[in-house]
């Protein structure tokens, strides 16, 4: 029987192949490709490798490679801290354009501790971040710098973050499309938050602290594009 024939016999047979088809195709869910990943282990005191780091020297000098963790905990104010290598194509970090930054940090008291994306200087990029513990927590997302200075690109989000726990922050920069995402333990989405820029069009990733006198640690950072 030809194909022709047969489909014309049973048209019902068809439609519901057609239909599985259809299913199976709107289900596929397309991976991302891995520019860069790091656990932040090296000897204790140390910088990760390819990494720089922007602060006063008091903060800047104390936020390093510590148990496995890059780590500050005796700082006054905040320290930026970027890749400046290639990725895994081998393409600078500098030109990423459309990215996601991962990155899994904890946190004490009234530290601060986030990820950057897009970073073009120390005073520019995107930045999301938790800051502070307990019910009176917050997560945060902002344009730091700019011709009229940092900007909130949604109003913080209300948590309870649960003191020395190992949150994941997610950063995603598409076009003029800025958001993230922040989640628990258990991997459940904890709060979302969004808005749109389009002054940093490009740039590394990496993280930003502010110990306050407690600890902030980022454990690990996974950068991906779509």
């Amino acid at each position: 029987m030809s194909t022709r024939s047969f489909f014309s016999r049973c048209p019902f047979h068809f439609l519901f192949l057609a239909l599985t088809l259809a299913v199976l195709g709107a289900g596929t869910v397309q991976a991302e490709t891995l520019l860069y990943e790091i656990i932040f282990k090296g000897e204790d005191g140390s910088t990760p490798r390819d990494w720089q780091k922007a602060g006063a020297p008091e903060d800047a000098d104390q936020f390093t490679i510590r148990k496995g963790v890059y780590r500050a905990d005796a700082g006054k104010d905040f320290v930026a801290s970027w890749f400046s290598g290639n990725d895994l194509k081998g393409q600078p970090s500098d030109t990423w354009t459309d990215y996601t930054v991962k990155g899994v940090v904890r946190l004490s008291g009234d530290a601060m501790t986030g990820v950057l994306a897009r970073f073009k200087s120390p005073t520019g990029f995107y930045h999301a971040r938790i800051k502070g513990t307990g019910p009176k927590a917050t997560f945060e997302l902002y344009r730091i710098g700019g011709p009229n200075g940092s900007l909130a690109l949604q109003d913080p989000a209300q948590i309870n973050y649960p003191p020395g726990e190992s949150w994941r922050i997610e950063l995603t920069v598409a076009g003029t499309n800025i958001s993230a995402k922040l989640f628990d333990t258990k991997g459940e989405v904890v709060a979302s938050l969004s808005g749109t820029d389009n002054l940093y069009k490009s740039g590394t990733a990496g993280v930003r602290v502010h110990s306050r006198d407690f600890a902030a640690v980022v454990e690990s950072l996974t950068v991906t594009a779509p």
